[in-house]
C-alpha cells in the first residue's frame, strides 16, 4: 500500500437498500458498487469493455408467500438464482423471449444471484422483471431489495467527492480527459469578473478565510489558517484583504436596487425554496442539510445583484446548483426584495484596505485562477493526477490542520474513507463513468429529493411545509372549488417512464409544464439536461429513446376515443384533450392526452393502465381490469378485452399527440 494510505474502515450502512453490482473478467470483480435496480445498459464501445459479466447480489424482500414467474429484457446470457435454486436461464438476441415457469417464493429475506454476460458486440443491454397472479410483468421495484454481504468500499461517494472539491482543476493529468470520464471533472468555479457588482467587500473577505462559517456545504476550501475574517484581523493577517482589494478592482457596477416586498415571501413559500434552503430571518440548520439564507443581505452588494442572480443563476457560474426558476422580472424583484429584507442584519463591517497589487500576486500563489475565470495571470503548476497516485493523502489538502496557503477542505471522516477507497481503486476510476453514476450523484449534489420522492424517502418539502404557512397560508376552497392535490411526480420510475429526448428538454427548460394546476415550478438545468436523461434511462436498463411518429390505426382509433371519454371509462374527468379542459376534476388533476404519445413509453403505459396505484400509490386513478380475468366494465366496446382496449387507447393517444 502507498505511503500515508490508511486502512479502511466502514461502518455498518443503516439503510442497506439496492443491490451489490460487481462487473467481472475472468472470474475477477474490477467494479463494484450499490444498484437500485437488477438492470444495465453499455452502449456498444462505451465502458466497461468487452467481455465482461455483471453479477447482481441482495436479498429479494416479500410481506408474503407467493407465486411468481421471472423474465428479462435485453440480450445475451442470463441467470437467476434464488436461494440457490435457478428460476430463470438461457441465452437470447432477445431475452424477452425467455420466461420462467411459476416459483414459490417465501415470506421474508431470500437470497438472490442475478448473472448477465452480454454478447461480443452491438449494446449490452439487460432488464429484469416479474409477475404475480394478481400482477402484470413489471420490472421488481427497488423496494423489494436489500443489499446482502458486504457493502462495497466508497469509491463512488471518493469520486463525488474528488469532483466537488475541483482536486483536477490543480492536479491535472498529463493527457486530456478521455471519453467517458466524470463530466464533472470539467466543471470550473464562479467567474470573478466583475465581482463588484455583484457581491459586497465585507462578505468576500469572510467567504475567502472561512466559505464553510458561511455555507457548511461549501467545496470551496478555506486557505488562511483562521476561524474568521475577524481572526486575520487580530493575527495582523492582511493577505486576505490584499486578496479582497484586487478582486474588487476586476470591475462591475451594483445594479439599481429593489425595494422591500411582502409578496416575496409567497413566492418562496410556492416555489418550495424551504426544501433546499432555511428562512432568511432564521439561523443556519445545525444538521448542515439546508442552505442557510441568513446572510443573504451581507453577500450581495444590493438586493437588486439579488434578483439578477435570481433571474440568471448561471450567468458568472454555469455550473451552479442554483436551479434556474425562469422567474420573471416581478417575481425575481418581489423574491430578492424580501428575502435581502428579511435576512440578518448584517454585522459590522470589515474595515482594513488591502493592497491590491499583492492580491494579484497571491490569487497566482495560491491557486485561485486553477478554478476560477475573470483573473489576470498564469495557473501555477501543482503536481500532476499521476503523482497524487503514488503522493502521500495524509499532508497538503487532505490534513486536518489548517495551514496558511495551504487548501482546507473541513472533509468529514466518511469523506475521508471515500478517498482513501478512490485511492486504493486508483485514480484511473474517475476516467470510467457512466450516465446513470452521473445521474445518481447529481440527484444528490442537485437535491432533486426536495420536491421529489425517490424510491422509498419521501421528499423534504412536504416535510419542511409547515415552516412557510404564515407566508403563504393554506386557504379553504371556495363553494364550487375543487381543492387539487399538490403532489409531486415522484423519481423512483422516471427512467422508465419517460422517453429521454422529451427528458432532456424538460429539465433544460424547453418544454412547458404538463401539470400546470402545482404551485411548484420545475426548475431549468440547461447545462446537465442531457446527461440526466441518458442517466434516469441507463438506470433502467434503457437507451435513449425519442418518440416515435405517431402511426395509429383507423379502426382502433374511434374504440379508443370512446373508451377514453364520459361514455367509456369516464378518464377526460380528470384528463384534458388540447383546448377541451376535463369535465369533472375531484381532488386529482391529471395531464393532457395529447402530451400521453410523446413523452411516455408504452411499456410504461401498459402497466400503469392495468394498475395504476401499484405504479404510484399517491394517485386515485381507478384500476379496470385484474390480470385473472382481462376483461372490463366496458364489455360492449371490443368484447371488454382489457389488453384489445388498452391498445385501441394509445392508438387514440397517437392520433391527437402533439
Amino acid at each position: 500500500m502507498a505511503q500515508g494510505v490508511p486502512t479502511e474502515e466502514h461502518a455498518p450502512d443503516p439503510t442497506p437498500h439496492g443491490l451489490v453490482r460487481a462487473l467481472l473478467r475472468g472470474g475477477e470483480p474490477f467494479d463494484t458498487r450499490v444498484a437500485r435496480l437488477p438492470a444495465l445498459q453499455v452502449p456498444a464501445g462505451a465502458w466497461p469493455k468487452r467481455p465482461f459479466r455483471a453479477r447482481w447480489t441482495a436479498q429479494l424482500n416479500l410481506d408474503i408467500r407467493t407465486r411468481l414467474t421471472f423474465s428479462a429484457s435485453g440480450r445475451g446470457t442470463v441467470k437467476v438464482t434464488i436461494k440457490d435454486k435457478v428460476v430463470l436461464e438461457g441465452e437470447a438476441l432477445d431475452l424477452s423471449t425467455l420466461e420462467s415457469k411459476a416459483h414459490r417464493i417465501r415470506k421474508g429475506a431470500n437470497a438472490v444471484i442475478i448473472e448477465y454476460e452480454p454478447p461480443p458486440t452491438g449494446d449490452a443491454t439487460f432488464r429484469l422483471y416479474w409477475q404475480g397472479r394478481d400482477f402484470v410483468r413489471e420490472p421488481i421495484p427497488p423496494k423489494v431489495w436489500t443489499r446482502a454481504g458486504a457493502t462495497p468500499p466508497p469509491v463512488e461517494r471518493g469520486r463525488a467527492v474528488f469532483a466537488s472539491r475541483r482536486c483536477i482543476q490543480c492536479h491535472a493529468p498529463a493527457d486530456p480527459l478521455p471519453p467517458g470520464s466524470m463530466p464533472e471533472l470539467d466543471e470550473r468555479g464562479p467567474s470573478l469578473e466583475k465581482i463588484r457588482g455583484r457581491r459586497s467587500l465585507a462578505w468576500v473577505a469572510e467567504w475567502i478565510v472561512n466559505p464553510r462559517l458561511m455555507r457548511p456545504d461549501a467545496s470551496m476550501p478555506a486557505l488562511f489558517g483562521h476561524e474568521s475574517a475577524q481572526a486575520a484581523m487580530a493575527a495582523g493577517d492582511t493577505t486576505p484583504f490584499d486578496i479582497v482589494a484586487y478582486l474588487f478592482t476586476l470591475g462591475g457596477e451594483p445594479p439599481r436596487d429593489v425595494p422591500p416586498s411582502d409578496n416575496g415571501g409567497k413566492i418562496f413559500a410556492q416555489l418550495g425554496c424551504i426544501g433546499c434552503h432555511t428562512r432568511p430571518e432564521r439561523p443556519a440548520d445545525p444538521t448542515g442539510d439546508r442552505v442557510p439564507l441568513n446572510r443573504v443581505g451581507t453577500k450581495f452588494v444590493n438586493a437588486g445583484a439579488l434578483r439578477d442572480f435570481l433571474r440568471d443563476p448561471r450567468a458568472h457560474y454555469p455550473w451552479t446548483r442554483m436551479p434556474d426558476f425562469k422567474l420573471t422580472a416581478t417575481e425575481a424583484s418581489q423574491l430578492a426584495g424580501w428575502l435581502y429584507r428579511a435576512a440578518s442584519p448584517p454585522p459590522s463591517p470589515i474595515v482594513h484596505s488591502g493592497d491590491a497589487a499583492r492580491g494579484k500576486e497571491l490569487v497566482i500563489k495560491l491557486g485561485c485562477t486553477s478554478c476560477h475565470d475573470g483573473l489576470v495571470g498564469d495557473k501555477r503548476p501543482y503536481p500532476s493526477l499521476e503523482h497524487l497516485a503514488t503522493a502521500d493523502w495524509t499532508r497538503n489538502c487532505l490534513t486536518d490542520k489548517r495551514v496558511k496557503g495551504v487548501p482546507h477542505f473541513s472533509l468529514s471522516g466518511e469523506e475521508r474513507a471515500a478517498l482513501t477507497a478512490l485511492r486504493t481503486r486508483g485514480l484511473g476510476a474517475l476516467m470510467r463513468d457512466t450516465a446513470a453514476a452521473y445521474t445518481l450523484r447529481q440527484i444528490d449534489a442537485l437535491r432533486c429529493t426536495s420536491c421529489h420522492a425517490f424510491d422509498e424517502a419521501p421528499d423534504r418539502w412536504t416535510h419542511l411545509i409547515t415552516e412557510t404557512h404564515d407566508l403563504d397560508p393554506p386557504r379553504a376552497p371556495t363553494e364550487g372549488e375543487e381543492k387539487i392535490s399538490q403532489v409531486r411526480p415522484t423519481l423512483t420510475w422516471m427512467g422508465e417512464k419517460l422517453h429521454s429526448d422529451w427528458t432532456a428538454r424538460f429539465i433544460g427548460g424547453e418544454l412547458p409544464t404538463t401539470r400546470p394546476w402545482l404551485q411548484a415550478r420545475m426548475p431549468a438545468f440547461p447545462n446537465r439536461a442531457k446527461r440526466l436523461a441518458r442517466g434516469f434511462a441507463q438506470m433502467h436498463g434503457f437507451a435513449p429513446t425519442t418518440a416515435p411518429n405517431p402511426s395509429p390505426t383507423a379502426e382502433l382509433v374511434a374504440p379508443g376515443e370512446l373508451l377514453l371519454n364520459k361514455d367509456g371509462f369516464g378518464c377526460t374527468a380528470c384528463h384534458g384533450i388540447k383546448d377541451t379542459p376535463p369535465y369533472a376534476t375531484f381532488e386529482f388533476a391529471a395531464p393532457k392526452f395529447d402530451h400521453v404519445f410523446g413523452r411516455i413509453r408504452k411499456e410504461y403505459y401498459t402497466r400503469w393502465m392495468w394498475n395504476p396505484t401499484r405504479v404510484e400509490h399517491r394517485y386515485r386513478m381507478p384500476i379496470y381490469a385484474t390480470p385473472e380475468e382481462r376483461i372490463t366494465l366496458q364489455d360492449e366496446i371490443l368484447d371488454g378485452d382489457a389488453d384489445v382496449q388498452f391498445e385501441a387507447m394509445w392508438h387514440y393517444l397517437q392520433s391527437i399527440a402533439r
